[in-house]
């Protein structure tokens, strides 16, 4: 299943693209026609950040929106939430964090 579903081969290129992220690179594996999935990948560090969109009818437009929507919900360790109080890793402030506070999520930059 794992082969079938994520060796398919893309329709075009990696298409460099701007997400909420930041630079990213988008492509859509073809499905044999079953469905679509569309990859947006937002490297950082030694790390990749990949949001998965499925359709069964492809709509370039619609899985960029989709994709788009769902890269915004996430929550990446280092960047600081809007309105947000919380101590998590997830919103610590770089600018004000003390030394003990950056090594907790240091491995993702």
């Amino acid at each position: 299943f794992y082969a079938q579903v994520y060796q398919a081969q893309p329709q075009g290129t990696v298409k460099l693209v701007r997400s909420n992220l930041g630079q990213s690179g988008y492509v859509v594996l073809d499905q044999a026609n079953e469905r679509s999935i569309g990859l947006l990948v937002y490297p950082r560090g030694n790390y990749a950040y990949v949001v998965q969109h499925t359709q069964k009818n492809f709509n370039d437009a619609l899985m960029k929106q989709n994709l788009a929507q769902l890269a915004g919900n996430i929550q990446i360790p280092g960047r600081k939430l809007k309105n947000s109080d919380s101590e998590l890793p997830l919103s610590i402030d770089l600018a004000q964090s003390s030394p003990e506070q950056l090594a907790t999520w240091k491995n993702t930059a």
